[in-house]
Parts: structure tokens; C-alpha cells; sequence
């Protein structure tokens, strides 16, 4: 029987044989002749990528004069927070903000609360 998308190459000590048939196949491989697909060297698998470190909002600080008195305290950046700690933000400062508005409404909520 011929084999599939023949001449099928088998490699030995440095020589390459062509094969057609699958019983000449069976007994080269059992003398231990290798295919040529087997007998080129396996390139190493790619590294694995790492993971992505979530990169924490800056803070920024800014100086606030209140009756004369210089007092610096940290805002964090509304643009880079999830809506979850937008909402939580606003719930600590005894504001409720809907789940259901738009990122962009929560951040300029956020700001006009600090």
C-alpha cells in the first residue's frame, strides 16, 4: 500500500532514503531509521509571557489653602479607578452613586465630591 503524500523521507547515520510503500516504511523504522520530521531538532517552545501587573492609580498631590492654612492631602486619579471603586469612594463620603451610571458621570460625581 502507498503511503500518504508520498515520497516519505527516513534519515539514518547522516543518509536520507525516500519510502513509497508502508510496509518499506514499517522496516526501516524498525532498523531504526528515523522520518525526517522526527530527526529535525525541536525548536524550544516560546517563553511564556508574564503576567500583567494592574498598574495602581497615581496619586497626586495637591495643596489646599483653607482660612490661610496650607494643608496637602493625596486625590487619587477618578480616570484610571473601576466603577466599583468609584462607587465605593463616593460611598465612604456618604454619596450613592447608581451601578447603572455611565463611568464618565461616576468620575465627574467623584471629583465634585472632593
Amino acid at each position: 500500500m502507498h503511503l500518504a503524500g508520498y515520497p516519505k523521507y527516513f534519515i539514518k547515520d547522516g543518509k536520507r532514503r525516500a519510502v513509497y510503500f508502508t510496509a518499506d516504511a514499517r522496516d526501516l523504522k524498525a532498523m531504526g531509521w528515523k522520518p525526517e520530521e522526527a530527526a529535525k531538532p525541536v525548536s524550544a517552545p516560546p517563553k511564556a509571557l508574564e503576567p500583567v501587573k494592574e498598574k495602581e492609580p497615581e496619586k497626586v498631590e495637591v495643596d489646599i489653602v483653607i482660612d490661610g492654612e496650607e494643608d496637602s492631602i493625596k486625590m487619587p486619579e477618578f480616570e484610571f479607578m473601576t466603577k466599583a471603586e468609584l462607587v465605593k469612594y463616593a460611598s465612604e463620603r456618604g454619596v450613592t452613586l447608581d451601578a447603572t451610571m455611565l463611568k464618565s458621570e461616576m468620575v465627574e460625581a467623584c471629583k465634585g465630591i472632593a
